[in-house]
This record gives structure tokens, sequence and C-alpha cells, in this order.
């Protein structure tokens, strides 16, 4: 989470409940995604996290049960519990990660609840999708590939995003000192495309 807010401040956003107007849309390999249907100044309220909040025990037994094409929405509140939006919740489940969000998530204190806010980080232009970072964390050892398409993509999710510098050292010439002797490739683990989710699954 990217900071944490007073209660004042939560009572004064989230009970309002007045988010910029959104539009459900189909991405092109990355599932469900929101884009903005109005300019969003920097430091909006854009949408609440909102779903069932349950145990990580009782999560993962509700994953279990899921089919293999059941899309899964959650969001990690703390240490024990998690906010499962998978059979409902509000249209934040549907935001996409991205290695290079324009919007952040805040945890805020409102009576006696946690709730999550998502924030606009940047001034978001009409028509552009809304995507904030996951960091995500991986329930039951498998890895996320990312699919954001920005330039300094992880590569899976939960990973940092890549820096400038490694960005350029990335695109500099591959200067190879030469080495007699085989040069063996690692085998490297199939990868399957999960039918409209955010990413891929790798065991």
């Amino acid at each position: 989470l990217a900071s944490v807010c007073h209660t004042d401040c939560g009572n004064q956003r989230l009970q309002k409940r007045i988010y910029p107007r959104l539009e459900l849309f189909k991405t092109d390999g990355r599932g469900w995604g929101l884009k903005a249907l109005e300019d969003i100044p920097k430091g909006a309220l854009v949408q609440e996290y909102i779903g069932e909040v349950v145990t990580k025990e009782d999560f993962n037994l509700r994953t279990s049960r899921y089919g293999p094409n059941t899309p899964v929405y959650f969001f990690n509140l703390d240490n024990d519990l998690v906010i499962d939006a998978s059979a409902m919740g509000s249209m934040a489940r549907f935001i996409n990660h991205s290695c290079s969000p324009n919007c952040h998530t805040e945890k805020w204190t409102v009576g006696a609840e946690t709730r999550i806010g998502i924030m606009a980080s940047d001034n978001i232009p009409k028509g552009a999708e809304v995507t904030y970072n996951y960091q995500f964390e991986s329930f039951g050892g498998m890895k996320h590939k990312c699919l954001c398409g920005a330039p300094n993509c992880s590569g899976f999710l939960g990973k940092r995003p890549k820096t400038a510098k490694e960005l350029e050292m990335e695109n500099m010439p591959n200067k190879r000192s030469k080495v007699k002797g085989k040069h063996n490739k690692a085998a490297t683990a199939p990868v399957a495309q999960e039918e409209g989710g955010e990413g891929e699954e790798e065991g």
C-alpha cells in the first residue's frame, strides 16, 4: 500500500462515494479493464476496492473450489485478511496491473473498518486505461507473468519494475567474451496463458 491516511480523510472521501466516470472494456490479451470517461485529476479518489473480507485460510479454500476458468479478484488487506471480490465487488476489481501505473492504493481507517482506496497518482486523461501496481503476493507459489507492456515491465507480477539504468543496460549491444567450450542454455518451463486474466501462470 502506498500510504496510510487519517480517519477524517477517509471519512470525507470514502463515505461520499463520489467517483469519476469509468467504463468497463475488453483489453487485448489482459481480460477486462477500466478506462476513464472524463479527465481525472492527480490525487482524486478513483474507486474503492470492495468485496468480502475473509481470512487467507478461507480464501485459499475458496480458490481451491473455483473452476479453472473462474476469474479470481482479490486484494491483500493485511497479514491475515483478504478482500475477495470474485463473487461480488466494486468496479475496482477490473483495474489492471501496470509496472508504470497511473494510480496507487491507500489504506484508510474509517470508524472500525480498514478500507482501500484507489487514488490517481497522475492526471489521467479521458480515454486512458486506469492501472495500479498490484505488488502481487502469490498464493500457492505460482508466478504470474506480467502483460502490462510498460517499458519498465518487470516480467512477473510482484517483482520490482526495472530502473532506467537496467533498461539502458538491456538495450546495449550484447558483448560476450569469447570462451572456448559449449554454451548450455538453461531449460525453461512452458508457460500457459490464463484465459481472461491479467497474467500468465508458471508452475
